[in-house]
């Protein structure tokens, strides 16, 4: 009778992990906040300070994303500040690390493969997900298709 229940169990877990929503094909699973940690590819964007000059118009260094990202927070998560998003088109770097800068400032070209965790901007501000760099390296840039 045991291994009849294990059964029902074991069909119950695969119906409710096929019934599970996924992504449209083609396009990825959504990232999740910080604790976890993503590795992002896309193209590195300098924008100008929008604040006047002084210690907070620092340039700001943002990731270009194709396909948009979708964050979503985990499923361990309390937080309420962790709002879902959609249609991300571009993060900015939170860059903190001397050793990260240095790994910036070698890279020649654009596009850029980026490691590190995302978190929510202040209210308001845009883009409203920032990514926490803890690694970041040349994307691997692919032959061009025959």
């Amino acid at each position: 009778m045991a291994a009849a229940w294990s059964d029902v169990g074991a069909l119950a877990l695969a119906a409710v992990v096929l019934a599970s929503p996924s992504p449209p094909r083609g396009q990825p699973a959504c990232a999740h906040y910080e604790p976890t940690v993503v590795t992002l590819e896309g193209t590195l964007v300098r924008r100008a300070p929008s604040a006047p000059p002084g210690p907070a118009a620092d340039t700001a260094f943002l990731l270009a994303l194709s396909p948009p990202l979708c964050v979503t927070p985990d499923s361990a998560s309390a937080d309420a500040d962790r709002q879902p998003e959609s249609g991300l088109r571009e993060v900015q770097l939170a860059i903190g690390s001397g050793a990260v800068w240095t790994e910036l400032k070698a890279i020649r070209g654009t596009r850029l493969r980026v490691t590190g965790e995302l978190f929510r901007a202040a209210p308001g501000r845009r883009p409203p997900v920032l990514l926490w760099v803890i690694h970041l390296s040349p994307a691997l840039v692919e032959p061009p298709a025959r």
